[in-house]
């Protein structure tokens, strides 16, 4: 009798750790796509509060404040990706831009490749009005890659506004800084941005007042 509960004993302990086991595949098979996914929502959430209209501290807000009121200021993005400049200068069609560009299992924009805006306007955007549009146009995009993940980008457009007439405009440019890169990747990326000048000059039958900030990327 002892023989027989001796094995009974080792045949219960045998099928609780194949029990144990098979939870823990399980949990492995679908709990781990799970975790990966909600962090990497997570990710898209704090990739697109940095060029949030709502957060005072967007990059876009940073560099209206630095333009209006002078001196200098900075944004940190410490998420895993690229930054780049197209400064106001450039031959590109997305000049005058600053972009963010990670990699994710999550996507909460569309996976075509074309841009998106997210806060109105085209990309990139016309001139917009005084008074009525912001200075800054977000936009955003999304990629499939050959893995099974997305490569996800965020950009700024800054975009000259007009008044009703036409008569006058207000333009915030992206300058390079002469310390800068045009691309700067890693998981902690600074963008420090400094007041330059501000000068006026005649297009046409409009005076075109800007604003030259330096942006540098660290």
């Amino acid at each position: 009798m002892q023989l027989l509960k001796g094995q009974s004993d080792i045949i219960a302990v045998v099928m609780i750790l194949g029990l144990a086991i098979g939870l823990l595949g399980v949990a492995y098979t679908f709990g781990l796509p799970l975790i990966n996914k909600n962090q990497d929502e997570a990710l898209d959430k704090r990739a697109q509060a940095f060029f949030s209209e709502t957060n005072i501290n967007s990059i876009q807000n940073k560099i209206q404040a630095v333009a209006n009121s002078g001196g200098k200021d900075q944004v940190t993005i410490d998420l895993n990706g690229v930054v780049r400049l197209y400064p106001y200068d450039s031959v590109a069609v997305e000049n005058n831009s600053l972009e963010f560009t990670f990699t994710g299992t999550v996507s909460s924009k569309n996976t075509d490749g074309k841009w998106v805006s997210l806060t109105g306007g085209a990309c990139p955007p016309a001139n917009g009005v005084l008074g009525q549009d912001e200075p800054a146009v977000i936009c955003a995009k999304a990629s499939r890659t050959g893995s099974g993940h997305y490569n996800i980008t965020y950009k700024m457009f800054m975009r000259e506004l007009e008044d009703a007439e036409k008569r006058n405009g207000f333009k915030i440019n992206l300058v390079k800084h002469p310390s800068s890169q045009l691309i700067s990747s890693g998981e902690k990326r600074a963008i420090r941005m400094e007041f330059d000048r501000r000068s006026q000059q005649t297009v046409g039958p409009k005076t075109l007042i800007t604003t030259d900030v330096k942006i540098l990327l660290i």
